[in-house]
């Protein structure tokens, strides 16, 4: 009996460092540069944002299982965000992401970006902001304005000088240094700092008008566009974009704002009933200055989970967020505009 115990304790110490190793290797393997992880991989893709010319992508990525997170309680969700929890995890590993992190199943969102060479996209790398350490919050979508001396970035559970983020997804900046690094974050305006929403905003091209998501007052549905101008050194502060825009039955959500601030392409997504008919990317131009009543762009998919469309410049290519049938993560899709006028049916891309 006793050489059976023995025989059976070296059995599973073997079993054990056989495991360990593989851990290891699959560790190394996840950061080596032949492995190569484009775009869309078992992970959820987040909140893309396509670059005025079509050659650089940036997004977030988790390898969360992201409706597993979407189906906890709030107070589940809230030890997560608190990295008191740990997720469940179904994708790949990315550079960027720590050894500490991956064995704690402590990673959230992480912001990357890839460029676009010979027609493929490149093995994306970190985002300039998440370089710089931090202890607790979580950073989401961002965006480069002022000619790539400026990000703007969607924070949540984070302190600056002392103060703390107060609402649900507040936006601050990074302003880009004569070496080359980055400092920060600051608070963008006391405007977007609030017990609020601030969530999935846009910034035009010359840093100069932001239209963002909210639930604050003065909100007609379940959530709506709202648009704030940068004028005399400050923000202005926000309005409701408005009808027909905005509706009493629907959330919507930016979108994208063209650099004339004359066309708009947002989310409308109707959540109780849902109603995959009416919900989807919409786009709407002003005609002597006020806002046409939307069209709902055809894709050639259905789904009632589809956010974040992003543009190029001549709006010819149009990149967006989608969970598609069947899976449990959401991934970046991109549709191109057709000579008719019509959009081609929506892929993965890759």
């Amino acid at each position: 009996m006793k050489n059976t115990h023995i025989s059976i304790s070296f059995g599973l110490l073997t079993v054990l460092m056989a495991i360990s190793i593989a851990l290891v290797v699959d560790f190394k393997q996840a950061f080596s540069e032949e492995n190569v992880i484009a775009i869309n991989t078992l992970g959820t893709e987040d909140q893309p944002i396509i670059s005025l010319d079509g050659n650089k992508l940036c997004f977030l990525y988790s390898p969360m299982d992201f409706e597993w997170f979407q189906e906890l309680s709030p107070e589940e969700k809230m030890k997560i965000l608190k990295k008191e929890k740990g997720i469940k995890i179904i994708g790949p590993y990315r550079k960027g992401h720590t050894e500490n992190d991956i064995s704690n199943k402590n990673i959230w969102f992480r912001g990357y970006c890839s460029e676009k060479v010979n027609g493929k996209w490149t093995n994306p790398t970190l985002a300039p902001h998440e370089l710089i350490p931090r202890d607790k919050g979580i950073y989401a979508k961002f965006m480069t304005v002022d000619n790539g001396t400026r990000l703007i970035v969607e924070a949540s559970g984070i302190s600056i000088d002392g103060r703390e983020i107060k609402g649900e997804g507040d936006l601050v900046t990074f302003y880009k240094q004569a070496d080359g690094t980055w400092k920060g974050p600051f608070i963008l305006s006391d405007y977007f700092n609030t017990p609020h929403m601030e969530q999935d905003f846009h910034v035009t091209e010359d840093g100069k008008t932001l239209i963002f998501r909210s639930d604050r007052p003065g909100t007609l549905g379940f959530g709506d566009i709202f648009i704030s101008n940068f004028e005399n050194g400050e923000w202005s502060e926000p309005i409701n974009i408005g009808k027909p825009i905005n509706t009493e039955d629907a959330f919507e959500a930016p979108g994208w704002l063209s650099p004339d601030k004359q066309r708009i392409y947002f989310v409308r997504a109707y959540p109780q009933p849902i109603n995959l008919k009416k919900t989807g990317i919409y786009f709407s131009e002003k005609v002597n200055g006020i806002w046409a009543e939307p069209i709902k762009l055809d894709l050639g998919i259905a789904t009632h989970k589809i956010f974040a469309p992003s543009l190029t410049r001549d709006e010819k290519e149009l990149y967006f967020e989608l969970l598609p049938q069947g899976r449990k993560d959401y991934q970046i899709y991109v549709s191109h505009k057709q000579l008719d006028g019509s959009w081609s049916v929506a892929v993965p891309v890759y």
